[in-house]
């Protein structure tokens, strides 16, 4: 890898925080058009059974990914900004290589485990829904192709092309996926489940051979050190994989909870409400994942006020549109429901307001897990996260035995437990943030603060 291809080190950050936050908004914006067409589309074409097959597959293979590659790709998004600024382009290939390696003995793994008819028996009892049985194997296949478009993405995104890995990730399976259903509506044709998450699979390995011909483009071709003991590199991307994997998997793990605890009805409208919310809110939380890598360059040369600076101005442009969403939300979350997802889930109002105010809790802490993580202190947040979560479970638990004796909504329920769940993580994370490293990650409305993220350079 030549010097000249190395990603810049940190300079005029606030212009790169525009073009790059605005190239990145854009892609997510046109992701986010596409998440809304399909779930609707899907949600308006099958019958809700069906729909919460969909949900429950798709909630796999988000937690899935966490755990597909040992969290090497998240461990690159930290590391290579930092290689870079030190130009040690051999150990970038090195890592690339790392990467491969793990992507290929996942990827076998995954490709035994869907052989194993143990192991997808085990799945459809867990989830109390025995028509996943139709889509087990796609599921499996599912998570392969999305996983490799996971982990290509976050290669590019480290090496400083964030908007195709919003483009790859986010737009393209789904934007196939629409104009396979598009196409049998047409003619008129009914719309299998299966068929929809194989044309999900296609646009992921389409979306990953992308992104990995950028990478191999800017980085040149991987190379693999096997001289260098990897201990040390797992144990940190396993770390990084830990906290990823407990906070983005809980609301998915709440998904399939509900599928074994209630009914499908119930769980798709559960599914439908978090479905939106994660559409409408990572148009502008996903700025948090672009600009990573120049958190970690930034606290690599110890700026800790121009880290604290940026990191309280992208709180405040992600908590103003969750602000909007939450007052939506209270004004006309039935309407909304209604009008995304079809004349059946109007009741799933509740629970869209109830998930919307706790997100917005969690967004105004600002970035204070990838603060954390890039900074070293992931074994403190993934103790800290397991006890939340433990907690999360045990409540989720008891809220939906005791409905059930009661007569109170149990997904309604949940949805709260939720809401108090992300309000306490967010008091414990920013204090230790605040703590540990000495940088305030809370949303600001001061406006010096604002305009000074204008003028780090």
């Amino acid at each position: 890898m030549s010097s000249d291809k190395l990603p810049r080190r940190m300079g005029e950050t606030s212009r790169r925080l525009v073009v790059d936050g605005s190239l990145a908004l854009a892609a997510r914006i046109l992701g986010l058009g596409s998440a809304f067409a399909l779930n609707s589309v899907v949600a308006h074409q099958v019958s809700e059974v069906d729909f919460g097959i969909f949900l429950l597959v798709v909630g796999f293979v988000v937690v899935g990914e966490l755990l597909f590659g040992w969290g090497i790709s998240d461990f690159a998004v930290i590391q290579v900004p930092t290689y870079a600024n030190r130009n040690q382009p051999e150990k970038i290939n090195h890592l690339m290589g790392t990467t491969l390696l793990l992507v290929a003995i996942s990827s076998v793994v995954v490709v035994l485990a869907m052989s194993f008819p143990p192991i997808t028996n085990s799945l459809v009892r867990i989830s109390g829904e025995p028509e996943l049985s139709r889509v087990i194997q796609w599921m499996f296949v599912l998570l392969i192709c999305w996983s490799c478009n996971g982990i290509a993405g976050r290669w590019v995104l480290s090496l400083g092309v964030g908007w195709l890995f919003q483009l790859s990730y986010f737009v393209i399976p789904r934007l196939i996926a629409i104009l396979f259903v598009a196409a049998q509506f047409a003619r008129g044709e009914s719309i299998d489940i299966s068929q929809v998450i194989a044309w999900m699979s296609a646009g992921c390995l389409l979306g990953a051979m992308l992104c990995a011909a950028v990478a191999v483009h800017r980085a040149g071709w991987p190379s693999l050190n096997l001289r260098e003991p990897l201990s040390e590199v797992l144990s940190r991307s396993g770390n990084l994989m830990s906290t990823r994997l407990l906070h983005v998997a809980t609301p998915w793990v709440t998904l399939w909870i509900l599928s074994a605890m209630t009914s499908t009805h119930e769980m798709a409208k559960f599914g439908a409400a978090h479905r939106l919310l994660i559409a409408v809110t990572t148009a502008f939380s996903s700025m948090i994942v672009i600009f990573k890598p120049r958190l970690s360059a930034l606290y690599d040369a110890q700026r800790i006020n121009e880290l604290s600076t940026i990191c309280s101005t992208l709180s405040t442009l992600r908590a103003v549109p969750n602000l909007l969403l939450v007052i939506v939300a209270i004004t006309a979350g039935p309407m909304v429901m209604r009008i995304v997802y079809g004349s059946g889930y109007e009741d799933a109002g509740s629970l869209f307001l109830f998930l919307s105010l706790g997100y917005l809790i969690w967004v105004v802490g600002g970035p204070a897990i990838e603060v954390l993580t890039i900074t070293g202190h992931e074994r403190q947040v993934v103790r800290l996260q397991m006890m939340l979560i433990t907690a999360l479970l045990v409540a989720e638990f008891t809220v939906l035995s005791l409905s059930s004796r009661a007569g109170f909504s149990g997904p309604l329920s949940v949805a709260a437990c939720l809401t108090v769940f992300y309000s306490v993580s967010t008091c414990v994370f920013v204090l230790l943030c605040r703590k540990l490293i000495g940088v305030d990650t809370l949303c600001t409305l001061s406006p010096r603060r604002l305009l000074a993220a204008l003028h780090v350079d």
